[in-house]
């Protein structure tokens, strides 16, 4: 099934003003997710300032797309419903 995934990053790894980022799209295929991890808290590494919520999604293809709270909570609801 094809879904509309909504990311901020696709990359290797992230940093705090990949926040800010203007949202991308991407269609991606459920059946290829190799995994989803846990909702986790982002902090800059010097002063361990809270900067906001996000996920990671690893295709099988090993891309890996840096989502934010809805973002996780929406695609998690459409693994679960489909």
């Amino acid at each position: 099934m094809l879904y509309k995934l909504h990311y901020f990053n696709k990359s290797d790894g992230i940093c705090a003003n990949d926040f800010n980022n203007t949202i991308k799209f991407e269609l991606i295929n459920l059946s290829f997710i190799l995994s989803i991890s846990e909702l986790l808290d982002f902090r800059t590494p010097l002063s361990g300032r809270f900067v906001d919520k996000y996920g990671v999604l690893t295709m099988s293809n090993n891309d890996k797309y840096f989502i934010n709270e809805k973002s996780f909570t929406e695609l998690n609801n459409a693994i679960n419903l489909g």
